[in-house]
């Protein structure tokens, strides 16, 4: 019960922000296509096509109620800053990135080793072209770039357990990142990518 009214106190607060701004103004700015004939933002996340109805902000195609409020709050959040090129880590965001990045690094990892961890990189690889991964350099096991957001990438790397060492992952952000989203925000979508990982690679 906490846990929706949460979703839904934070799902009213991304609405009201985006409450009276022009719809061809947000688009621009989160480099998504707004259609004004259907009055409709469309964009891919995770390689799911998303359609998402102006004024309302309802959308067409389903989303996990966390994946759905992050969405939005990417579209409040952003402000067209071009990407930089460069990752950075979670704890690296400037506002309370230290202590909140640290938190959901250690989450990531703590779910790797659950869920990931003992799988190989051919399954984990499969699993993420299908949510719209590109294979990228890295000195990981597995190394993914993936689009969260058009303006929102996520570096994906990943370190298989070993007799040495248990499972361990990085997800990174653009440097441009904080002007598209928040650490909590960051970190929901950092680890709503592993949770679709995982429910890709059982598919195999």
């Amino acid at each position: 019960m906490k846990e929706n009214r949460q979703y839904t106190e934070m799902l009213a607060a991304a609405i009201g922000k985006l409450a009276g701004r022009q719809p061809e103004d947000i688009a621009r700015k989160a480099n998504v296509h707004y259609d004004a004939g259907s009055w409709m933002f469309s964009f891919t996340t995770l390689g799911q096509p998303v359609h998402v109805h102006w004024p309302d902000y309802t959308l067409d195609t389903p989303l996990e109620m966390w994946h759905h409020l992050t969405v939005l709050q990417y579209l409040a959040e952003a402000d067209g800053t071009p990407q930089s090129n460069t990752w950075i880590s979670l704890r690296e965001f400037k506002e309370g990135g230290l202590i909140r990045g640290s938190s959901f690094d250690a989450e990531n990892d703590r779910f790797v080793r659950r869920k990931l961890g003992q799988l190989d990189v051919e399954t984990l690889a499969e699993a993420a072209a299908r949510l719209g991964g590109e294979r990228m350099p890295g000195k990981a096991d597995l190394s993914m770039r993936f689009s969260f957001m058009p303006n929102f990438p996520l570096a994906l790397h990943l370190w298989l357990a070993d007799d040495e060492f248990p499972a361990s992952c990085k997800v990174l952000c653009d440097g441009s990142a904080e002007h598209y989203l928040k650490v909590e925000a960051a970190g929901t979508a950092a680890g709503l990518l592993l949770q679709k990982l995982e429910k890709e690679a059982a598919k195999n």
